[in-house]
């Protein structure tokens, strides 16, 4: 009787850490994370790239897809001379931006987000924004999931439009093969 009781509060007890920890993985994973959470990471994960300067380091973040673009690399060397100066300060999104999703069948087979960073200041007086499209789900292609497509502008601080910009580059951003 003893070894039966022993028994079962063994497996009771296994149960319950295995229990916990999947929770702890599913906890941290990417698709706990809220699409806000996903949005300012990815956006202080930018930002990092930015200010050190470090070309390995964005394309690193860049979906798969962007990456096998022969095209990438050099788009973010234009992007990183592009801005001029020292990055001094920065506000990171307070939304997820526009983006949207599709639905085939019942089951959604894309959602993106487009967020942007805004007040992004350098050193020479210059304030720019950097709005990121990421796919969360892209059935079709899963190779396009992650950071797709990067717009840098250089914003127009003269212009009685709000948001007006004078000048914007781009890194990614292609749905069809080269």
């Amino acid at each position: 009787m003893m070894k039966k009781i022993t028994l079962l509060i063994t497996i009771i007890v296994l149960f319950s850490l295995t229990i916990c920890f999947i929770g702890c993985e599913e906890e941290n994973s990417p698709k706990s994370k809220s699409k806000m959470q996903i949005a300012q990471d990815t956006a202080e994960e930018i930002m990092n790239c930015f200010i050190a300067k470090d070309e390995n380091a964005l394309y690193s973040i860049l979906s798969p897809k962007i990456q096998n673009s022969s095209r990438t690399k050099e788009e973010i060397r234009i992007a990183f001379d592009f801005i001029d100066g020292e990055i001094i300060s920065y506000d990171l999104p307070t939304d997820t931006g526009g983006g949207g999703h599709s639905i085939r069948e019942g089951k959604i087979v894309s959602d993106n987000m487009t967020p942007r960073i805004y007040n992004v200041i350098t050193n020479s007086g210059k304030r720019y924004t950097i709005g990121f499209q990421y796919f969360l789900i892209f059935e079709e292609d899963e190779n396009v999931v992650g950071v797709y497509t990067m717009l840098i502008s250089l914003m127009d601080d003269e212009s009685p439009l709000n948001g007006a910009f004078i000048e914007r580059i781009k890194i990614g951003g292609l749905l069809t093969d080269e």
